[in-house]
């Protein structure tokens, strides 16, 4: 199977980028299942306008998923990403984005790393600090309504002054 050709529906997300080297340690079956694990921390990776992983930066996925010609769907993906733990799920595709994210462990100043401009939107509000745990939903690609975030945080053990 080539795997190539799978991985087009993400590479073609406007404003995705990714330079590096990946390890990979798949299993490849037919109509594109894939599992197994990729290590990305030497990978540069970005989605304009909010995430930018700089290469070094630790990022893991043990996945499981079915990557299709124009579309890639997610089944409970384990994600670390720098000091965060993270489980995704969801469905990605040239033209929309449904993804639900489970955080089991996020620190906030990973948010901060890795997505600086939330983490700068944040800040203006309030700052804060320590670790929370929760899920963020997330839907683009439908014109007439435009992207939806849903989040539901707990600020468990995060310091927040307003």
């Amino acid at each position: 199977m080539e795997l190539g050709r799978y991985v087009r529906p993400i590479r073609a997300r406007p404003g995705f980028s990714m330079a590096g080297p990946v390890t990979a340690d798949l299993l490849l079956a037919g109509e594109g299942q894939v599992k197994g694990r990729l290590d990305l921390t030497a990978t540069e990776l970005r989605t304009a306008p909010f995430f930018r992983k700089p290469a070094g930066e630790r990022a893991r996925i043990s996945m499981d998923g079915v990557f299709r010609e124009n579309s890639v769907a997610a089944k409970d993906w384990a994600c670390e990403l720098g000091r965060s733990l993270f489980t995704l799920s969801g469905d990605i595709s040239p033209d929309s984005t449904r993804l639900l994210v489970y955080f089991d462990h996020l620190d906030w100043d990973d948010i901060k790393r890795f997505a600086p401009e939330i983490g700068e939107s944040l800040a203006r509000r309030a700052m804060i600090e320590g670790t929370a745990m929760g899920r963020i939903s997330f839907t683009s690609g439908n014109k007439s309504v435009g992207d939806i975030v849903e989040a539901d945080i707990d600020l468990h053990s995060s310091t927040l002054t307003i």
